[in-house]
């Protein structure tokens, strides 16, 4: 299984509260031979801020939120869609966060290999 980058910006105005006041962005790296996690942060409104353990990817990743400034956020489902693109190609982005949708644009990165090496 090969590993998976994510990067994006999702928002719902249509959201209620904080969520629909809330710009995500969305960083989640899927690597089999390691634990795989991500974040998901809005720098007006940390409450919404939490991290998620990742599971293997499909055409998705799902994951739960494990950590987060808001306590009973912990628990929560997260799913992340993003269509194959080649290369950085720009994508449409959808997270869904608990029973909370978002839409936006990122990337997606599939077999990506660290020009640089190990550091």
């Amino acid at each position: 299984m090969p590993k998976v980058f994510f990067s994006g910006l999702v928002w719902n105005r249509s959201a209620p509260g904080v969520l629909g006041d809330s710009v995500l962005k969305i960083y989640v790296g899927f690597d089999p031979n390691r634990s795989s996690l991500g974040t998901i942060s809005d720098d007006i409104h940390p409450e919404v801020n939490c991290h998620i353990a990742v599971n293997p990817p499909v055409t998705t990743i799902t994951g739960t939120v494990i950590r987060s400034n808001t306590p009973a956020n912990v628990g929560l489902l997260a799913k992340l869609e993003a269509r194959d693109v080649q290369g950085w190609e720009s994508n449409d982005l959808k997270l869904t966060l608990g029973t909370a949708a978002f839409s936006g644009s990122g990337i997606k990165i599939v077999g990506f290999t660290n020009p640089i090496g190990t550091l």
